[in-house]
């Protein structure tokens, strides 16, 4: 796949993260957990396929910290087994939402 295609898989890919991390956040508020548990599975899924893409994309993503992504998913997975339902709802909104938002902006800037 050429890069500009790959590129914009990965943004139209980063749109449709921020939309489901919105709606999953919105389960965990609800109390609708196994529905959340189930979409959340999905979308850590979806953030692997977005790890690689970005890794093929080096050159324009040189300001994406996959770090600050597996930071993020342990805290969620610390608020999952600490059995938080708020505290991941938060951490999809508040932590979790920013990065996907900050990658996008990275790859329209690159």
């Amino acid at each position: 796949m050429e890069t500009s295609d790959l590129k914009k898989t990965v943004m139209e890919l980063l749109i449709n993260l921020n939309t489901r991390i919105m709606g999953i956040s919105e389960l965990y508020k609800k109390y609708e957990l196994i529905n959340g548990y189930t979409r959340l599975g999905f979308l850590v899924e979806d953030l692997i396929v977005l790890i690689n893409a970005i890794d093929n994309l080096v050159d324009e993503c040189r300001n994406i910290s996959i770090d600050e992504l597996q930071e993020k998913l342990q805290f969620i997975l610390d608020a999952m087994e600490e059995n938080d339902p708020n505290l991941v709802s938060d951490l999809l909104i508040y932590e979790l939402l920013p990065v996907i938002d900050m990658w996008r902006i990275e790859l329209i800037d690159a």
